[in-house]
Order: C-alpha cells, then structure tokens, then sequence
C-alpha cells in the first residue's frame, strides 16, 4: 500500500490547524472546529527574514563608534600641530648665544 502525505493546514475561517492527504489539496470539506467549509490549500512557505533588526543596529553603532574616532583623531591632530607651531615660534623667537 502506497503511504501518502500528510500536510497540515489552517482553517479559512477560523484558523484551526487541519491535517489532510497532499492528495486532497483543492477539496473542501467542514472544518473540525467551526463547521464552516474550509478548502485545503498548500500552507504558505515562511518567508525568508531579511536582515535582522540586532545585525543593522549593531552595525550602526559600529559605525557611529568609527566616526566618532576619525573625528576625534582630526581633532587631536590639529591640536598638536597648533602646539607644534607654538612651539617652534617661541624657539624661532629665543636667540641662542654665540659660542668663541
């Protein structure tokens, strides 16, 4: 004897599951909970997620983390190059003595 698949299903009415052969898709029959004539249909594949909600926000924060840094480091840098000027301006201005 050939075993046939089974398949669960929902109810259209009520959304009660439903188990049926894969031969008896497109028949209809009273569901078992509400009564009311329900026709069996392939149940819908689950969608694929996209990208997960934890992923974008960490990858956001990772980024913000990087700018955050850049800018902090330009800062630094034009800071230690005024200093630097500073510096080399007091020196420039210093007359060192003359050695015999």
């Amino acid at each position: 004897m050939k075993a046939t698949k089974t398949v669960t299903g929902a109810c259209e009415h009520c959304g009660g599951p439903i188990e049926f052969d894969a031969n008896s898709i497109g028949s209809s029959v009273p569901c078992p909970y509400c009564r009311r004539p329900t026709e069996f249909h392939l149940p819908k594949s689950p969608e694929e997620p996209g990208i997960p909600r934890t992923l974008v926000t960490w990858t956001i924060i990772g980024i913000l983390i990087l700018v955050f840094g850049l800018v902090a480091s330009m800062f630094a840098l034009k800071l230690m190059e005024k200093k630097l000027d500073e510096h080399q301006h007091q020196r420039e201005g210093v007359t060192t003595p003359r050695t015999p």
